[in-house]
C-alpha cells in the first residue's frame, strides 16, 4: 500500500442536482500516517430515479479501492453501488477513475460509503444520496425563428427538446394553421417545422413538444411580427460594350437589376423594364420581350440597348430602371444611374486593289479568262457593300455586285474576287485594265484615292482547249402546275467543247430567274466530271409560282463562272411556263 495523502472527488452531471460539498477523513495507527480525504464534493446529493451519475475518483491508492457500499436504506441502491466497486479493476497510482451509471433506485434517502486503503490505513468517505420521482415531461429548451417574417413566405422554426422517455413530434400553432414534425435522424432532440406568413402584423406561435408515451410539455409561446412584401428594384450595375467605342459605332449597354426587396417582381411582353438617354437627349424605352420574373434577393442582366454616339469625346449614359413607376417600391431613389462613355475619334474603312492575276496567266484569243482581284480593308472599322452595289467595275470585264449578301471585309482583311471579261472577244496584244473598287463611292473611306489599280496582260493568238458547257433542254415538271404548287425543272447539260469539264465541289450548278425571283441551289458536296459530248440531266430544287397565266422563266448553267469555258455566251436559255 502507498503512504500519503489520497483524495476522492465526486461529481455528479445531471439535470435539477442539488449539493453541498464536505470532506471527511480517518485516523492513522501508531506512527504511521492515515490517509485523508483533503477534497469531496458533494456530500449530499438529490437526483431524479433513471438519470445518470458521473462520478470522478481521484487519488494515489485507487487500486487499493476496498469498499463502495450504502451502510443504510436498505439495497436499492446497488446500482451506483456496484459501479463505483468496478471502479478497482484497471485502476492504479496516480490515476482517476471516471464512472458512469444510471441511478436505479427507488425514491428515497440513502446512505454511501467508500473507503480507499486495507486495514487501519484506510481513507473513508460518506455522502448521502437523496433519489427523487423523476420528471418525464418533456420540455422544449429554445427554438430560433426566421427574421424578419415576410408576408406569404415560409416560417421556418428550428426547436431543441429534451424528453427523456423519447420524442414522439413537436406541435406548432399559429392562428388556424397547425402542423407537427418528428425529429431530426441526425439528432433525435431537434425537430424542424414550417408554417406560413399568410396575415401581417403580430401573431402568436405556440410550440409543444410530445413524448412516446404522449405526455405533452408546457407551450412555449412566440410573438412575432410579419411584415408585408414589398419589392424594391435597383441597378447594380451598367456594362457597355465595346467600353471604349469610336464615333459612329454601335454600343450595346447590358444592365444589372436586382431585387433587393421582399416581393417578386413579373414583367410581361411589352412591359417597358428601362429606359435610356444619352448627353440628356430623348429617352429611349427598352420593353421585355417574354414574360420575366425578377425573384426577391436575385439579380438578371437585361439587354443589349443599342445605341450610337456620332462625335467623339465623354457622354454622360442614363439609365432609369421601371421608367413608367409600374411597379410598387420600397426605395424608388436606387431606380436610376449614371455612367460616363469615352468616344474615340470616329473610325473608316479603307479599301484597296492589292493585286490582279489572270488565270491563265497569259490567255489566248477567243478563250475566256478570269482576272482574280484580291482586296483588302487598310482601315480601322469594317467594310460593308450592301446588294445591289458595285464590288469592282473595269472597262471590258463584268461588274461584280454584292450578292445575295452584303460583302463584309473587316480591318486588315483581304479577300479575292472574279471578274470576266464581256463576251466580245478581245484583240490580240497587250492591254491595260483599270480596275476600280467601290466605283460608285457607297462607303465613306478614310482615303479615297487608293482605290484603282492598273493591271496589264497579253492575250496569245493560239486558241486553248476549253470544256464548253450548253444548256440543251429544260423540261418542266409538273407540266400545267397550279398556283402555288412546288414544281422543279429537269435541265439538260452537254459539254460540247474539247477538253472534260470539272464540275468542282462547292460550284453553282444554275440560277433560275422568274416571276417567284431567283432560285438558287446548294452549293454541290462531290467534284464530278463531264466528258467531251456528254450530256446529263440535272433536277433542279423545288420552287412555286402564285400568279396563275404564262409566265417566262430565264436558266443560266455556271452562272457565276466557276468552270472556264470556251464560250459563255451559250449558258443560257429561256422557258414558258403556264400556272393554273
Amino acid at each position: 500500500m502507498c503512504k500519503g495523502a489520497a483524495a476522492v472527488a465526486l461529481f455528479v452531471a445531471a439535470i435539477g442536482v442539488h449539493a453541498n460539498g464536505a470532506a471527511a477523513q480517518t485516523g492513522a495507527d501508531g506512527d504511521r500516517p492515515a490517509l485523508t480525504i483533503t477534497q469531496f464534493e458533494p456530500e449530499h446529493i438529490e437526483i431524479a430515479a433513471g438519470q445518470q451519475a458521473v462520478l470522478l475518483l481521484r487519488g494515489t491508492s485507487l487500486h487499493e479501492l476496498t469498499e463502495a457500499r450504502v451502510i443504510s436504506g436498505g439495497t436499492d441502491a446497488v446500482g451506483i453501488v456496484g459501479a463505483l466497486a468496478a471502479a478497482e479493476a484497471g485502476s492504479g497510482f496516480s490515476r482517476v477513475v471516471r464512472i458512469t451509471t444510471a441511478i436505479d433506485a427507488t425514491p428515497g434517502r440513502y446512505r454511501v460509503q467508500l473507503r480507499v486503503g486495507r486495514g487501519i490505513i484506510a481513507t473513508m468517505a460518506r455522502f448521502d444520496l437523496t433519489v427523487i420521482e423523476p420528471d418525464l415531461t418533456p420540455s422544449i429548451i429554445d427554438a430560433l425563428f426566421d427574421d424578419p417574417v415576410i408576408e406569404n413566405r415560409p416560417i421556418r422554426i428550428r426547436v431543441r427538446t429534451a424528453a427523456v422517455g423519447g420524442l414522439a413530434h413537436v406541435r406548432a400553432t399559429m392562428g388556424r394553421q397547425s402542423v407537427e414534425a418528428r425529429p431530426l435522424e441526425r439528432d433525435a432532440r431537434i425537430v424542424e417545422l414550417e408554417l406560413t406568413a399568410s396575415d401581417t402584423g403580430k401573431q402568436s406561435i405556440e410550440l409543444v413538444a410530445v413524448d412516446v408515451a404522449g405526455r405533452t410539455s408546457p407551450p412555449l409561446r412566440r410573438n412575432i411580427e410579419i411584415v408585408p412584401a414589398i419589392a424594391d428594384l435597383a441597378i447594380r450595375s451598367i456594362r457597355l460594350d465595346p467600353e471604349q467605342p469610336h464615333a459612329g459605332q454601335s454600343v450595346g449597354a447590358f444592365v444589372s437589376v436586382a431585387n433587393e426587396g421582399t416581393a417578386d417582381v413579373t414583367f410581361n411582353p411589352g412591359d417597358v423594364l428601362l429606359a435610356w438617354s444619352i448627353d440628356g437627349a430623348k429617352e429611349r424605352e427598352f420593353a421585355v420581350g417574354r414574360d420575366t420574373t425578377i425573384e426577391a434577393g436575385h439579380e438578371r442582366v437585361y439587354g443589349p440597348m443599342i445605341f450610337e454616339v456620332e462625335q467623339a469625346g465623354n457622354h454622360p449614359v442614363e439609365i432609369r430602371l421601371d421608367p413608367k413607376n409600374a411597379i410598387t417600391e420600397r426605395d424608388e431613389a436606387n431606380n436610376r444611374k449614371m455612367q460616363s462613355l469615352a468616344v474615340g475619334p470616329r473610325r473608316h474603312p479603307d479599301l484597296t486593289i492589292v493585286s490582279v492575276t489572270f488565270d491563265p496567266p497569259q490567255p489566248s484569243i477567243n478563250a475566256p479568262f478570269v482576272a482574280e482581284v484580291r482586296i483588302m480593308n487598310q482601315g480601322s472599322a469594317g467594310a460593308m457593300i450592301f446588294p445591289p452595289d458595285r464590288i469592282i467595275a473595269a472597262d471590258g470585264f463584268q461588274e461584280l455586285r454584292a450578292g445575295p449578301q452584303a460583302l463584309v471585309l473587316p480591318p486588315s482583311r483581304m479577300t479575292d474576287v472574279k471578274l470576266r471579261p464581256r463576251p466580245e472577244s478581245h484583240a490580240a496584244g497587250m492591254h491595260r485594265w483599270t480596275f476600280h473598287i467601290d466605283p460608285d463611292n457607297r462607303i465613306r473611306e478614310s482615303v479615297e484615292d487608293n482605290n484603282s489599280y492598273l493591271a496589264t496582260t497579253t492575250i496569245g493568238t493560239a486558241a486553248a482547249a476549253l470544256p464548253d458547257l450548253v444548256l440543251e433542254s429544260v423540261t418542266v415538271r409538273p407540266d400545267n402546275p397550279r398556283a402555288g404548287q412546288p414544281m422543279f425543272l429537269v435541265l439538260g447539260v452537254k459539254n460540247v467543247g474539247s477538253v472534260d469539264a470539272i464540275l468542282p465541289a462547292g460550284y453553282q450548278a444554275y440560277e433560275i430567274v422568274g416571276p417567284m425571283g431567283p432560285v438558287i441551289p446548294l452549293r454541290t458536296q462531290l467534284t464530278e466530271r463531264l466528258a467531251p459530248g456528254q450530256a446529263r440531266g440535272m433536277r433542279t430544287v423545288d420552287f412555286a409560282i402564285n400568279t396563275p397565266g404564262s409566265h417566262e422563266l430565264r436558266i443560266r448553267v455556271d452562272p457565276v463562272g466557276d468552270i472556264l469555258e470556251g464560250d459563255e455566251r451559250n449558258n443560257t436559255s429561256t422557258t414558258s411556263v403556264t400556272v393554273q
